[in-house]
């Protein structure tokens, strides 16, 4: 089988060590080409050249945004030619989508269960949603998020480009901080409207659900809603307003992953295909973990079964 292995350098844990490691694992039993991205988005025309160059299998080293750039490029091609599958090995912080397949944490220990899946030709087609905004889009395999998550993503962004240290109680005490500033504002600007026209009232900031759960902190896995694995459609979670009080309740929520209702809190909504979402100031969108852009306004759809993953 003709293989694309995709390595991102920058990844957290992707060190010259473990590439050379899994190189060589799948080498014994792929036709196996590697290439290395030098920036944002080299994935993606990466991926769409593999799908011109009939590689049979994508295969990425490195975190959720490196396995997202990889999806955007084959869904992205104009081509004709079949598909290839798209498989990955976590090189990042979180690798929320490769664990939320089953695959271990420990790329070593994935690649090992990567290579059985291949020779039991065990795969999965999966439906993704797909971001729409301004002249742009980008697809989504497991979230997207406005405001607080995105917000929250796009300062992390700048401190790993200063060359600061990033793990995942970074992450927890800075989407704290971002709460409690939640708190102080002085009114929710984010309306959401659905496909039967329901507009329903602003919010503070919306997440967004394909596959879950949502993240992970360390080996707890943290979703504000009950797990989904059929990624048929979209699931979103929309809290109204935010308070001391209901923000220990969004922090229970998000650790317990229980089946969330809407209230006078929050929005929930369950089993969505379409989405529009406007904003009366800018707020920062986020896909799979990556800020993207501020943005006032924006349309997310669902597409089904138009992927196919090794799991």
């Amino acid at each position: 089988m003709r293989a694309l292995l995709v390595v991102n350098t920058f990844a957290t844990t992707t060190t010259p060590a473990i590439q050379s490691v899994i190189s060589a694992a799948l080498q014994t039993h792929l036709d196996l080409t590697v290439v290395y991205t030098t920036a944002k988005n080299d994935a993606i025309t990466m991926a769409e050249l593999a799908v011109e160059q009939k590689f049979e299998i994508v295969i990425g080293l490195g975190g959720d945004g490196t396995i997202n750039e990889l999806a955007n490029g084959i869904l992205n091609s104009k081509s004709t030619l079949p598909k290839p599958i798209l498989a990955g090995i976590p090189g990042g912080n979180a690798n929320v989508f490769l664990r939320n397949l089953g695959f271990s944490e420990d790329p070593v220990t994935a690649t090992a269960a990567l290579l059985e899946k291949l020779e039991q030709k065990s795969r999965r087609v999966i439906g993704v949603g797909k971001l729409i905004f301004e002249d742009q889009s980008r697809w989504f395999l497991f979230n997207a998020g406005f405001g607080i998550d995105a917000r929250v993503l796009a300062k992390m962004e700048t401190r790993r480009y200063k060359g600061k240290r990033v793990s995942d109680l970074n992450y927890a005490i800075l989407a704290f901080r971002e709460l409690l500033s939640e708190i102080v504002k002085t009114r929710p600007t984010l309306v959401i409207k659905n496909e039967t026209g329901m507009v329903f009232d602003p919010v503070q900031f919306a997440l967004i659900m394909n596959f879950s759960p949502w993240t992970y902190v360390g080996s707890s896995a943290i979703s504000p809603l009950a797990k989904i694995s059929n990624t048929q459609s979209l699931d979103v979670f929309a809290p109204k307003f935010i308070s001391l009080i209901s923000l220990a309740r969004v922090i229970k929520d998000l650790v317990s992953m229980r089946v969330a209702i809407t209230d006078q809190q929050n929005i929930v909504l369950l089993g969505e295909k379409f989405l529009e979402l406007s904003s009366e100031v800018p707020i920062w969108a986020q896909v799979d973990g990556e800020p993207l852009v501020k943005l006032t306004s924006a349309t997310v759809e669902h597409f089904a079964d138009c992927l196919t993953v090794l799991a």
